[in-house]
């Protein structure tokens, strides 16, 4: 569920530059570099095994976010309930 979900918000901006300019989309999705670094620094430092782990997913979602884009629809998949049915 988290790669499907992490592929869609990877995907949007790449949709979202076919109605706007990119300048408008770069500007609004934009994250500062020194920020970014700060962050996976941050978060390898605590964590070094989950923060490695969720690197690779993520970027595994930034190259699967393309070839999404293309399929991107406003319907969701049905979430199958966690609770057990009676």
């Amino acid at each position: 569920d988290q790669i499907k979900q992490n592929t869609r918000f990877l995907a949007s901006p790449i949709r979202l530059r076919k109605y706007f300019p990119d300048n408008l989309v770069y500007g609004e999705t934009y994250v500062p570099i020194k920020l970014r670094l700060k962050a996976y620094f941050s978060g390898f430092l605590k964590q070094p095994i989950l923060a490695s782990y969720i690197f690779i997913v993520n970027t595994y979602c930034r190259i699967k976010a393309v070839n999404a884009e293309k399929i991107l629809n406003a319907k969701w998949p049905i979430a199958i309930s966690t609770k057990a049915l009676k």
